[in-house]
């Protein structure tokens, strides 16, 4: 899984009683990630922060701090693209992740 470029992925903030910005942030190849979530913990966002080779990062789903983007734009240098969004748009296809992971 550490190959991965580009990742779409749509869960609660732990799978497996691990949060899954802990698990994605291991995946070092990734440029591009789109987060759909219940809701983003600080500790979920102190992870995806160490993801410093992003360069597209769409998160959506409820935020606990307003100050969020400013604290991604200063943490993730590469990022050319940030879109955060309250909810996906209506007409996307949410897939639910089914799989599990082993470290």
């Amino acid at each position: 899984m550490t190959q991965l470029t580009n990742l779409d992925i749509s869960c609660n903030n732990k799978f497996n009683g691990t949060p899954l910005a802990e698990i994605i942030s291991r995946m070092t190849n990734l440029k591009e990630l789109a987060f759909r979530f219940s809701g983003l913990d600080r500790e979920g966002l102190l992870w995806i922060l160490e993801m410093k080779q992003l360069t597209s990062l769409d998160i959506y789903g409820h935020l606990f701090d307003s100050n969020v983007e400013e604290l991604i734009y200063n943490n993730l240098k590469q990022l050319v693209k940030l879109n955060i969004k309250e909810k996906p748009p209506l007409n996307e296809h949410v897939i639910p992740l089914n799989y599990s992971f082993s470290w």
